[in-house]
């Protein structure tokens, strides 16, 4: 995941992420990453903050709001994570 300076075109920063991930939602300050199967998130905060989150396996990120993520399971079931304040 790569972030860039609007206004030059440069890369900011870059974080490494596994070669399964599956979904990127924006918000509440940052970028989250389904990072594999097992239910790894990522929180990526700028300029270089990284923080591991536990969600349910297989569940595809669709939304971040203030206080939870959001996320469609297999069976296409909506689950809400709740988010820890910070």
């Amino acid at each position: 995941v790569t972030t860039l300076d609007p206004r030059t075109g440069r890369i900011v920063h870059q974080w490494q992420v596994s070669a399964g991930a599956s979904a990127l939602v924006l918000g509440d300050g940052g970028a989250y990453v389904s990072d594999d199967n097992n239910g790894r998130l990522l929180r990526l905060t700028p300029p270089h903050g990284i923080q591991t989150l536990t969600g349910p396996n297989t569940a595809r990120l669709t939304a971040v709001t203030s206080d939870a993520l959001w996320a469609i399971n297999r069976g296409g079931q909506l689950l809400r994570i709740g988010l820890s304040r910070r």
